[in-house]
């Protein structure tokens, strides 16, 4: 039981050697349980050798990290955001700061090459079917318990919809569809 903190490239290889298409069921950044499928292999005939290779290639550990999770920046900086906003402690610049970090963290991942599911092997045989994260995922995690949490706060509220136009204006430039951005725009219109 862990995170799954990365899925190493070598499993191309690894599917590769075996004749084999892994479909990964576990995102990275998922907590998985023992036991928990972290994905299928399907195996064109017979009984493949060499799968032993392919479950070492999922890392898990107990701590989320960084370097693969890109959920995990967005659900720290949402975090920090929505610890500031109760009446309590009423932080709302730092909340303001968290979510301008949150959303140039999105803006980052944007201008990223686009990650596809499907990963070839060498002779251009599908080997995996990743499951990566969408901008749509990122989006949501990001706004929608801020947008919940902030509504209130008018001044929060109006900075959420500038970063989210921001967004929205990343993703035009990029090309990169996401619907997300129209749903959090018209349901901050309503929170407000």
């Amino acid at each position: 039981a862990g995170y799954l903190t990365h899925v190493d490239g070598a499993i191309i290889e690894r599917a590769s050697a075996a004749d084999v298409l892994v479909e990964q069921r576990a995102q990275v950044g998922d907590f998985v349980v023992t036991g928990q499928v972290l994905a299928q292999v399907w195996a064109a005939g017979g009984d493949p050798e060499g799968l032993d290779g392919l479950r070492d290639a999922f890392g898990i550990e107990k701590e989320r990290t960084l370097a693969a999770d890109v959920r995990f920046p967005v659900r720290q900086l949402a975090d920090v955001a929505l610890r500031a906003l109760p009446p309590g402690t009423n932080d709302p610049t730092t909340a303001e700061n968290a979510m301008g970090s949150l959303a140039d963290t999105i803006v980052r991942v944007i201008g990223q090459p686009p990650v596809g599911a499907i990963r070839v092997d060498g002779d251009e045989v599908p080997r995996l079917v990743a499951k990566p994260v969408s901008v749509d995922e990122l989006v949501q995690l990001g706004f929608e318990q801020v947008r919940h949490a902030a509504r209130d706060q008018p001044v929060v509220l109006e900075r959420l919809v500038e970063l989210i136009e921001q967004v929205d204006r990343a993703l035009e430039e990029a090309q990169v569809q996401c619907a997300e951005t129209a749903r959090q725009l018209r349901l901050l219109g309503q929170e407000a």
